[in-house]
């Protein structure tokens, strides 16, 4: 069973995953407090590039969730690494620092 806030941090981080709207309703906060109040993420930490990379994902699962994408274990093996190639390109200075 899990208790506290890692069980309170886990449902706010499900349901601000289910609940993110990239045009209506933007929970990457909520999404990032959870991790904090789950003890995953540095309350101190820089909360600039977390959040750039926090939204990109967020956009990125929204999106194809509502079929504006494939998912990318559809895709050829090719196209995956142009995916993970553009991914990184995109993200490549907030995740340096981070």
């Amino acid at each position: 069973e899990i208790k506290g806030d890692l069980r309170t941090g886990l449902i706010d981080l499900i349901l601000g995953i289910y609940e993110y709207d990239p045009d209506n309703k933007d929970t990457t906060k909520d999404v990032l407090n959870a991790a904090v109040k789950m003890g995953i993420l540095d309350p101190n930490a820089d909360s600039v590039p977390i959040q750039k990379i926090a939204k990109y994902f967020l956009n990125d699962f929204a999106n194809t969730n509502a079929g504006k994408r494939e998912w990318t274990k559809d895709k050829s093996k090719e196209e995956q690494k142009e995916e993970r190639s553009a991914r990184r390109a995109e993200l490549g200075e907030a995740l340096l620092s981070v």
